[in-house]
């Protein structure tokens, strides 16, 4: 394994003189190692690490994960993560949009390893969630999207419909912002608008009571001025990772599958997506979708932006996700209070609740254990996803 083109091997790593890297800090962790340099000039693009992973489960913009081994970005700061596959190796850039002179700190990752895929895309979460400091996640909103001529109608469908905002693209017409406004505080209703990343749009919207941004961003540095100018209403970040999203933004939308499977199945990329929403909310538009489908969103926690016509859907709470790169299953509670399941290849099912507890032992290096002990579920190995 090669970490920004030095050699990593036997857990030790030589910087040569002639590398572009000034040091290379390295953090055991229980399960891997955590990786953050300084370069001494900044290129375009750098490569951070190279290794050989087959058999890939899953891969994203700025993870991938193998049967055994995960190798990740915790943030996207100052530059834009990349993955590439080459054969049966993975590397992974740092792309850096601006000039950020002689030397800078590097986005860390980390390569975890010594445990099954399952449980190690558990433990990646975990590490991006403590170096953001992310403690918990805003609740998903059921929004109704509108033209900017139609919305006293598009208002009365999402209330009758329990939608919880109604968003507009952005025109540039006051009085017809200040009469939309006034017309979603009458169905009691968010405000929301989308637009492409302005600042002094931003600022006027703001003082005009919109409460829910849908923002599409050009550039990461964008995103924490938008933060900082609209303070604590929603922001859901277009146009970027989850990852450029976590620790800035609430929420983000999701075009195409945050994480890609070799297989194609979009149901488990769907499982996969969902659990990111431990670390940003995940939203995603919908034209027309059937009734099994919109469930399964909505048990997963998704946002929900609907173009055509809403539906309703009941409160659920989300309990688990297990195994979601083998035979996944979802548990939740439903609107009644009832436990439910959904399971792969069976779709949704009745199963009782049963309470035990389960144990998993995972032994590392110089024979230390680790006991997981986990408490509900049925036959599903518990995954827990509480938000």
């Amino acid at each position: 394994m090669r970490i920004f083109e030095q050699l990593w091997e036997d857990g030790k790593i030589s910087v040569s003189e002639s590398s572009k890297v000034s040091s290379i800090k390295v953090r055991e962790l229980d399960f891997g190692y955590q990786f953050l340099a300084s370069l001494r000039i900044t290129e375009s693009r750098v490569e951070a690490f190279c290794l050989k992973m087959e058999n890939l489960f899953g891969i994203s913009s700025n993870f991938a994960i193998s049967e055994n081994i995960l190798v990740g970005f915790l943030s996207e700061r100052v530059a834009k993560a990349h993955l590439a596959k080459l054969g049966d190796e993975i590397k992974g850039y740092l792309v850096y949009t601006k000039n950020l002179g002689a030397s800078i700190d590097t986005e860390p990752f980390v390569v975890l390893s010594g445990a099954e895929k399952n449980f190690l895309f558990k433990e990646y979460l975990k590490t991006v969630a403590e170096w953001n400091q992310i403690t918990r996640t805003p609740e998903p909103l059921k929004i109704l999207s509108s033209s900017a001529d139609e919305f006293e109608r598009r208002a009365q469908t999402a209330a009758l419909n329990q939608c919880d905002a109604l968003l507009i693209p952005y025109v540039e017409d006051e009085k017809l912002l200040r009469d939309f406004v006034s017309c979603c505080r009458q169905f009691n209703l968010k405000p929301s608008v989308s637009l492409k990343f302005d600042s002094l749009i931003l600022q006027s919207l703001s003082k005009l009571g919109f409460e829910c941004y849908v923002i599409q961003f050009s550039d990461s540095g964008e995103i924490p001025l938008a933060k900082d100018l609209l303070k604590e209403s929603c922001i859901i970040a277009d146009g970027v990772s989850w990852l450029q999203a976590v620790g800035n933004v609430g929420a983000v939308l999701m075009r195409k599958p945050f994480i890609e499977l070799p297989t194609g199945n979009f149901l488990r990329e769907l499982m996969g997506s969902a659990l990111l929403g431990k670390l940003v909310r995940v939203y995603l538009e919908i034209d027309e979708t059937d009734d099994e489908t919109l469930k399964i969103l909505n048990v997963l926690n998704y946002g929900l932006v609907f173009r055509a016509d809403a539906k309703p859907l009941p409160k659920v709470r989300l309990l688990n996700i297990s195994r979601i790169f083998d035979d996944f299953c979802v548990e939740y509670i439903d609107e009644h209070n009832k436990y439910g399941v959904f399971k792969y290849n069976e779709g949704f099912v009745e199963e009782p609740k049963k309470i035990f507890l389960t144990k998993t032992t995972v032994t590392k290096e110089g024979k230390r254990l680790f006991h997981f002990y986990n408490e509900g579920g049925s036959s599903c190995k518990n995954f827990d996803t509480t938000h």
